[in-house]
């Protein structure tokens, strides 16, 4: 009985402490240029927009020139900051000294200006980006990086014309010679031969010196420069295993030395994904080549 009579006169305590609280907030007189806050957890007043509390009162906000309030202030920070194209310093907005192909720009905390692209900062200044013939600026608006125009590839810093051979595109890619022959060529040295395709063949699409171009199609393999028939055993198939072509037994065989068998499910079993072997449904158990029943 005890806790629960604590427990009620703490909360009667409670109810009476922030009735007092809030008689006294109402009773209190605001300041001038000060508002209600109505809380009970923080200061019961605080200064309108444009004023500082100060103690007891609240003071006008001093703007410097070419300056405004800001919306919101959080801690120590200043309540006002300095309108586009000026600086704080020193508690004053100073104007900003844009040089020539410069703008302002507000990300900029140290000098309040950037330079337009193509150009970059230098010692107060913007200096034209450095691009060589045949290049032009990227689209970027963050950075004056230059590409080469189309034909031409990046040496150092010039852009050099690439001869294309013909039967090739070109490309400008790291690790090759900035072209490509097209599909049914190869590169040899610095042109492109025709590929042969050898009979029950088709293309790659590999196209460079050290790959042939070429491969068997499915069912045959290569042999002596062409495409040999695979011996494909009855409810089989081919299939390519990396640059091999070999053969599987279908869904429901196995293999058994050189050719495919049926899988036999018993009773009460069902056929394993692997489509080569078969498994006994629950609750039963495999013995030999049957499905039992669990015995208790």
């Amino acid at each position: 009985m005890a806790p629960v009579i604590g427990a009620f006169l703490f909360l009667f305590l409670t109810s009476v402490i922030l009735s007092t609280h809030s008689t006294f907030v109402l009773a209190q007189e605001l300041p001038a240029n000060a508002f209600d806050t109505s809380s009970t957890y923080r200061e019961s007043w605080d200064c309108i927009h444009g004023f500082l509390k100060i103690e007891d009162h609240c003071e006008a906000v001093e703007l410097p020139d070419n300056a405004h309030l800001k919306d919101q202030v959080y801690g120590s920070q200043l309540p006002w900051r300095c309108d586009r194209g000026f600086l704080q310093k020193d508690e004053q907005c100073h104007a900003i000294d844009v040089p020539s192909n410069g703008y302002v720009d507000d990300r900029s905390d140290e000098d309040g200006w950037s330079c337009i692209k193509g150009f970059s900062k230098l010692d107060g200044s913007c200096v034209a980006f450095f691009v060589p013939e045949n290049a032009y600026l990227n689209d970027s608006i963050f950075d004056n990086r230059w590409v080469c125009n189309q034909g031409h590839r990046k040496v150092g810093d010039k852009c050099l014309a690439v001869s294309v051979p013909e039967n090739a595109i070109f490309v400008d890619r790291y690790g090759e010679p900035g072209w490509r022959c097209i599909r049914g060529y190869k590169a040899m040295g610095d042109s492109c031969e025709q590929i042969v395709l050898p009979t029950n063949a088709q293309l790659t699409g590999k196209n460079s010196a050290v790959d042939q171009g070429w491969e068997c199609l499915p069912g045959y393999q290569q042999d002596s420069g062409g495409c040999a028939a695979i011996n494909i055993p009855e409810n089989a198939e081919a299939i390519r295993l990396f640059a091999a072509v070999v053969w599987e037994c279908k869904r429901g065989y196995r293999q058994v030395r050189e050719r495919c068998e049926t899988v036999v499910v018993p009773e009460n079993g069902y056929l394993r994904q692997s489509g080569s072997d078969w498994a006994c449904m629950k609750p039963y158990r495999q013995r030999g080549n049957q499905c039992v029943a669990r015995e208790n």
